[in-house]
């Protein structure tokens, strides 16, 4: 069925609309194309309607080897010379937020991380770090998650967070979350690069590369989730990082955001890189079969301008290793 991701990414983009129109005329999709953000449909209609002509890019690398999968990602999109300057100290934000092991889809890859340090370094920074407020104890987290030994091994220093390491912030524009804590790492590192887990979230539908950078505010979290879209949107606005790179190596379907069950566990083989998080976010979507406008923070802050989820204004450049 053309609704399989594995199959459209082999598809040409006449071929995958060809076979949209054929796969609408025979299906009762009533529903599924009811549901839109900007006249998007639900689905992967969103990941092959792109122009060719527009500044937003998303670099999409589908490849058996996690770590080379990243790093070609990485080059696709032109390196990371764009974000890293010589001599910067830059912040890596995974998600390594539960005692799980890499196979489970709870946390960013290990591969990719070591991946994104190594490229890191060799565009010129002089120290990366690697933090993550985590949900589960944070030891046990680091370890067996296996970011740990894959940041320090690549020359990171990974850094357990601690809430005397936080910093109070304000955010002007913010709508509900005009105050919060940060790690100080935020604050006094040149750059953070954001690198993701896709997965499912019983709070949010989706835990992606916005909602992943909860992981860098302090203590208090739990008020947000009164209004969690626009807290997430709020900090969102805030820290922005000039680059995700995120990790759907495999995606936890259900049972998020901890997970637990391989059986919750798909393997896509595909990392995503792009400037627009919200651009990469409203893709990674399309992986759960559903559309950015099913979560609540992919919409505010496309309703905010923070990013886009219009996907005539997207271009992707694909590449199987």
């Amino acid at each position: 069925m053309i609704w399989n991701i594995k199959e459209y990414y082999q598809l040409t983009r006449r071929e995958f609309i060809n076979s949209s129109i054929k796969a609408i005329t025979s299906l009762s999709l009533a529903g599924l194309l009811a549901s839109s953000v900007m006249g998007q449909s639900k689905g992967v209609f969103w990941s092959d309607l792109a122009s060719p002509d527009t500044n937003t890019k998303l670099y999409i690398v589908k490849g058996y080897d996690i770590y080379g999968a990243t790093r070609k990602a990485i080059e696709l999109a032109g390196g990371l010379a764009g974000v890293v300057k010589k001599g910067d100290r830059i912040l890596v934000k995974p998600n390594m937020s539960f005692n799980r092991a890499p196979e489970y889809g709870a946390n960013t890859h290990p591969d990719v991380v070591t991946a994104v340090v190594d490229m890191v370094y060799k565009a010129g920074a002089k120290q990366v770090y690697i933090v993550d407020n985590t949900v589960e104890q944070a030891r046990g987290s680091y370890d067996i998650s296996g970011i740990e030994n894959a940041g320090k091994s690549a020359g990171a220093k990974v850094i357990l967070f601690n809430q005397r390491d936080t910093r109070e912030i304000k955010i002007p524009s913010a709508q509900k979350l005009k105050s919060t804590t940060i790690h100080r790492l935020c604050l006094e590192c040149d750059a953070i690069i954001n690198v993701p887990v896709a997965k499912n979230h019983n709070l949010t539908k989706l835990s992606l590369s916005i909602k992943n950078l909860m992981g860098l505010a302090g203590e208090g979290r739990w008020r947000w989730h009164k209004n969690i879209s626009k807290c997430l949107a709020d900090f969102y606005s805030y820290v922005k990082p000039p680059v995700t790179i995120m990790d759907a190596s495999r995606i936890l379907l259900r049972n998020g955001p901890s997970g637990g069950n391989l059986n919750d566990v798909k393997w896509t083989n595909m990392i995503i890189v792009s400037k627009d998080g919200v651009a990469c976010d409203a893709y990674a979507t399309t992986l759960f079969g559903m559309a950015p406008s099913d979560i609540g923070y992919i919409k505010e802050c496309a309703n905010r301008g923070l990013g886009i989820t219009d996907p005539e204004q997207v271009k992707f450049i694909k590449e199987t290793i």
